[in-house]
């Protein structure tokens, strides 16, 4: 999942990063790195105003309200990273339980 120290990210490297593949889900408490331009994969990253506790399902849906992905952490956290192949051009909004939030992305 990610960090739960301040001023650390949930992926936190030197000399950046690429996601080519795969489900990925990463927490943070207050940085975000985002994954290289050059990653094969499509990334949603939110950097939210709220600190969202542990034990609540979160899920990334589309324009739709399909699910892309969904997870219950087990830490809280601030910034967040999904991933997957399911993920194409589109806009994207992140939900708390059932609630939709004021989170979207738009990814090209």
């Amino acid at each position: 999942m990610g960090s739960t120290s301040e001023g650390n990210a949930g992926i936190d490297t030197e000399t950046g990063y690429v996601i080519n593949g795969g489900t990925v889900v990463v927490l943070g408490t207050d940085m975000l790195e985002e994954p290289e331009k050059d990653s094969k994969q499509k990334v949603a990253c939110f950097k939210l105003n709220e600190t969202i506790s542990a034990g609540i399902m979160i899920s990334l849906k589309d324009e739709n309200e399909q699910i892309i992905s969904s997870a219950i952490p087990k830490q809280e956290f601030k910034t967040l990273i999904i991933s997957n192949p399911n993920i194409t051009s589109g806009t994207y909004y992140l939900y708390k339980g059932e609630e939709k939030t004021e989170y979207k992305v738009e990814i090209p």
